[in-house]
C-alpha cells in the first residue's frame, strides 16, 4: 500500500481519490485496539484477512496519541456504509436526484461500491 508522501499534487493536475476514502469511519476513541490497527472491521469488529477493504489514511487521536491510522473493513460493512452515504448524497446532488438520476462521478462510484462492484 502506498502512503501519502505529504508533498501534495502538482498544481493543475487532477487528483483521483478512491471512493472508500470518503466513507466516514467511527472516531478512534470509541474503537477497540484491534479496529484501530486494522485487524478487525472498523464497523462490526469482524476478524479481517488480507482481502479486507483498505479505507485509506485517516488522522485521529487514540490513547492520547495523534497521528495517521489506516482503518480497514469487511466487504459487507463497506457496502452498507456506501449505500448509506449514497442515500445522503442523492438528497443534495442535483445530478443524482430523482426522477431520472444521471449519477455524478461520486454518485456512480458510491453506487458501484454499494452494489459490491468496487472496493
Amino acid at each position: 500500500m502506498a502512503h501519502d508522501t505529504g508533498m501534495g499534487p502538482t498544481p493543475g493536475t487532477p487528483v483521483t481519490v478512491s471512493i472508500v476514502t470518503v466513507l466516514p469511519v467511527p472516531r478512534q476513541s470509541g474503537l477497540e485496539p484491534e479496529q484501530v490497527r486494522g485487524a478487525t472491521c472498523v464497523w462490526c469488529r469482524k476478524q479481517l484477512t488480507a482481502d479486507a477493504v483498505d479505507l485509506g489514511r485517516r488522522q485521529g487521536s487514540y490513547a492520547g496519541v495523534y497521528g495517521p491510522w489506516y482503518p480497514r473493513a469487511c466487504d459487507g460493512c463497506t457496502q452498507r456504509e456506501a449505500d448509506r452515504v449514497l442515500k445522503l448524497h442523492v438528497t443534495t446532488c442535483t445530478r443524482c436526484s430523482p426522477p431520472l438520476p444521471r449519477y455524478c462521478p461520486d454518485g456512480t462510484a458510491l453506487r458501484a461500491l454499494a452494489m459490491g462492484d468496487e472496493a
